[in-house]
């Protein structure tokens, strides 16, 4: 699996900008130490809202730096599986029955099956999880070809980005790609949007219709559309759309297309935020979705655009306990570099590399087997996707929405707020000094989350 293929989306739908919510019963919100059950886990914080996502994404970026993943990171992911085959933010107890805490979501299980597309090449064990994981991903598509978060929401961008991501990696057949395309274009600003806004895509419509340009949901969107665009040489930057005299059809667009556009669109928000993507809330860098842009150009050919992107974090790596130190962060700027062509493991005179590694299970120590999952065997898939955990009574998962910023206030206000965020976007630190939940989780970054 290439770096692209293998991070494309990295989108998740949770724990975007706002404060970890404690589970029920908890007595605040500060983030505990990852329990020492949890030997094959990357990061030390708590993973309470963003396990699944910060191992897949710290596997993907061993992958892609040529490192072998230790078999104890497989073995923990694979317990993280629930028995209907999706996964949530986090399972405390491997195997357990996942009823509605946690609950079970589209945005870990798309991110869950990157991660395992390249281990089950070797390993029976992962080849079923991740079977079984695809077959839950599919039954949770909405009508309209994308996906929630929940299953049974209403589809927005980066849900739907994170699982098209995951349909490339296992190879899903060209039919079902191609509806996840259209799905994600639908969510597009074309040639009818004010000039400003043309080649972005927005995080869901508002209930009157109205669209609102979303830099999260485009970073994640671009992500997702680029394998289409094959391997190519642009002759010069990316292009917004040339819409001449005629607005035309907002949906009539090739996924190459609209990778270019929306990359285009994200480097003037990149170069109006002195070489960042910025938090919508007090406009400090967000290092996370920044290396996800570089990415995506490089993923399009723009190799010189892409350094550029990257150029600023170089001197910024070196605080293990900053912003820029933790697993989430370190993941996606490795992902980046390779697929840039750098080297990862002399970035600003850090070894992102020895980093990461440093951060979970010791590469030659032997797996455990997972927990038994009796009954509950996750190939079995008997519960349906509305029955997994996906209840809206459920404490967990009422968490996990107001992390993924659903709530329709702050979602109203961010849209309108000019430089403007979605459900998802797994940046760790957005520069509030708010502790989040741990690397990479949807909402990336650093090691004390942010």
């Amino acid at each position: 699996m290439t770096p692209l293929r293998g991070a494309t989306a990295l989108a998740g739908a949770a724990l975007l900008l706002l404060g970890p919510v404690p589970a029920a019963g908890a007595d605040d919100a500060t983030a505990s130490p990852t329990p020492p059950t949890d030997e094959g886990l990357y990061g030390e914080t708590d993973p309470s809202w963003d396990g699944v996502w910060r191992q897949s994404l710290a596997m993907l970026a061993l992958e892609a730096a040529g490192e072998p993943v230790p078999p104890a990171a497989v073995t923990w992911l694979l317990g993280q599986q629930c028995p209907e085959g999706g996964f949530p933010a986090y399972l405390p107890e491997p195997g357990a029955a996942c009823d509605g805490e946690p609950a079970v979501d589209t945005n870990a299980t798309g991110m869950a099956v990157q991660a395992l597309a390249a281990a089950a090449e070797e390993d029976a064990a992962a080849q079923a999880v991740l079977d079984s994981a695809v077959e839950w991903l599919l039954s949770a598509r909405n009508e309209d070809g994308g996906w929630a978060y929940a299953p049974g929401g209403e589809s927005d961008a980066n849900s739907t980005a994170v699982a098209l991501s995951a349909l490339y990696a296992v190879g899903a057949e060209p039919a079902e790609v191609e509806a996840a395309e259209e799905a994600l274009l639908a969510f597009r600003l074309g040639c009818e949007a004010p000039e400003a806004d043309r080649g972005a895509f927005v995080w869901q419509p508002e209930e009157d219709g109205s669209r609102y340009a979303n830099e999260l949901a485009t970073v994640d969107a671009v992500l997702a559309l680029a394998p289409a665009a094959g391997d190519r040489t642009p002759d010069g930057p990316p292009a917004a759309p040339a819409c001449d005299d005629d607005p035309g059809d907002a949906s009539a667009v090739e996924p190459a297309e609209a990778a270019e556009d929306g990359l285009a669109w994200l480097l003037s928000r990149v170069t109006e935020g002195g070489g960042w993507v910025r938090s919508p809330f007090d406009d400090s860098p967000m290092p996370g979705p920044t290396a996800r842009v570089a990415h995506g150009l490089a993923a399009g050919g723009w190799t010189e655009e892409a350094r550029a992107v990257l150029a600023p974090t170089a001197g910024e790596v070196s605080d293990e306990d900053g912003p820029y130190g933790g697993t989430g962060t370190v993941a996606e700027l490795i992902l980046a570099l390779e697929a840039v062509g750098d080297d990862p493991t002399d970035f600003g005179g850090v070894d992102l590399t020895a980093r990461l590694l440093a951060s979970g299970p010791d590469p030659d120590a032997p797996a455990t087997e997972p927990e038994d999952r009796g009954d509950g065997d996750a190939a079995a898939g008997e519960a349906d996707a509305e029955d997994s955990g996906g209840g809206l009574n459920s404490l967990w998962f009422l968490g996990a929405l107001l992390l993924a910023g659903v709530g329709v206030g702050l979602l109203a206000a961010l849209r309108r707020g000019g430089r403007t965020t979605g459900g998802t976007g797994n940046d760790g630190d957005d520069g509030t000094g708010t502790a989040k939940a741990e690397d990479g989780g949807p909402t990336d970054t650093g090691e004390p989350r942010t």
